[in-house]
């Protein structure tokens, strides 16, 4: 059992670290992509499977449970259509890399669900979380002022006179607003339910620093999802968070680039690009409307489009991701694969608000409606980004889906 213990341990730990590192690190003049800390845990899982002759009795009751889950066929059913599509896509290596990358993301949702998913587990994962999640915001500050590692499309003088759009661990402004966005309404619940002064005081500084770092994004997107959660807050909680909006609004108002970046909400040369992606979406769709490209594989076809409809060109690009994360797999898997992959999170969404009335603990329980707002939020933020395809966000919310699925599944 100690081993058991160890390795829950250490798994929490590697997730929480995967935060903080960058998409690679460079070892010896090589880079080395950290997603291989996420094959450190599934190594450290098997080690406990394999090792232990009570861990592989349950294991055998693990997968029958996994396999005999409604949901869990629906997962089943959008994978093997990804590998289906391999045969016909444009570029299969791409299309094999994409869907490998969902598998590895249903399998981790297994090895959490049944391994991390007791109450004091949750607790401990969540410390690690906020605890990664302060140090990054603090990262993004220092990353505002200096530029230091901020690519330089995002540095000084950006084209709707930001500062510096902080990216921090994530390469892109837009991913790291998803990031924070998905955390930072289970972090306000927990603040609320605590009864521990102290702790409340700290999670309201994590929140005041995440708010500030979704602002030096200057993603119109995520002060969307965060607007719009917070009026969710408000119907589902206390009135009270409409204050707290108001407050946030007219701070921002003073400060020029953000006032300048509101107003690109109605700046239509600020929106076309994405238009014309969606437009691009649209033609694969029509062009195969069952099968679609083949998963990945909207960027392989990008180029062909533009050839045959130069007005739709953004860049003199030839290969550009759609900002939709439901035109692309409609596009790339067509209607029936696309329609199961966007039913399932749907019904993720709902199952984390039904799972609420089976958790006990208050403190979890405020988390995961916090984190139900949040997935609401994720969920529109998909409209104009492809944030269900960016690995270091897409992870969590499979994640903490996983762990609001296992804290039912060990209460049953």
């Amino acid at each position: 059992m100690k081993i058991d213990k160890l390795i829950s341990v250490f798994a929490a730990i590697f997730i929480a670290v995967y935060i903080i590192l960058p998409k690679s690190v460079a070892i010896h003049n090589r880079q080395i992509s950290t997603d291989i800390m996420i094959g450190v845990i599934f190594i450290l899982f098997l080690i406990k499977y394999l090792f232990n002759k009570n861990n592989r009795n349950q294991f055998r009751n693990q997968v029958y449970d996994f396999c005999h889950d409604k949901l869990s066929i629906l997962f089943i059913i959008v994978m093997l259509i990804m590998f289906v599509s391999i045969f016909y896509s444009k570029e299969k290596t791409l299309a094999l890399s994409e869907t490998l990358r969902f598998l590895s993301y249903v399998l981790l949702m297994f090895l959490v669900k049944y391994n991390l998913s007791e109450d004091k587990k949750v607790r401990g994962m969540f410390r690690i979380l906020v605890l990664s999640i302060f140090a990054i915001c603090l990262c993004g500050i220092y990353q505002h002022f200096t530029g230091f590692a901020l690519s330089k499309e995002f540095i000084e003088n950006y084209e709707f006179g930001a500062k510096n759009r902080i990216a921090i661990s994530f390469g892109n402004p837009n991913s790291i607003s998803a990031f924070l966005l998905l955390f930072i309404f289970p972090i306000i619940m927990v603040a609320i339910e605590t009864k521990n002064v102290k702790h409340k005081i700290s999670l309201g500084i994590v929140v005041g620093l995440m708010v500030v770092n979704i602002i030096m994004t200057y993603s119109r997107n995520a002060w969307v999802a965060l607007a719009i959660g917070i009026a969710i807050l408000a119907f589902v909680r206390t009135w009270k968070f409409i204050i707290a909006y108001i407050l946030i609004g007219i701070a921002s108002l003073k400060v020029p680039a953000i006032y300048k970046r509101i107003g690109d909400f109605f700046n239509m040369d600020q929106n076309v690009s994405r238009l014309k992606h969606w437009k691009v979406a649209i033609l694969m769709i029509k062009d195969h409307p069952l099968f679609g490209v083949g998963n990945g594989n909207y960027i392989s076809n990008y180029g062909e489009y533009i050839k045959k409809h130069p007005e739709l060109d953004y860049a003199n690009l030839q290969r550009f991701p759609s900002h939709n994360s439901y035109l692309k797999i409609i596009s790339e898997l067509g209607i029936i694969g696309g329609i199961p992959f966007i039913l399932l999170l749907i019904i993720c969404t709902i199952k984390i608000k039904y799972n609420l009335k089976f958790i006990n603990d208050k403190i979890i329980k405020s988390y995961f409606l916090g984190f139900f707002v949040s997935a609401i939020c994720f969920l529109i933020m998909n409209f104009v980004d492809n944030l269900f395809f960016v690995p270091k966000v897409a992870i969590w919310f499979w994640l903490m889906f996983a762990v609001c699925e296992g804290l039912v599944y060990t209460q049953k």
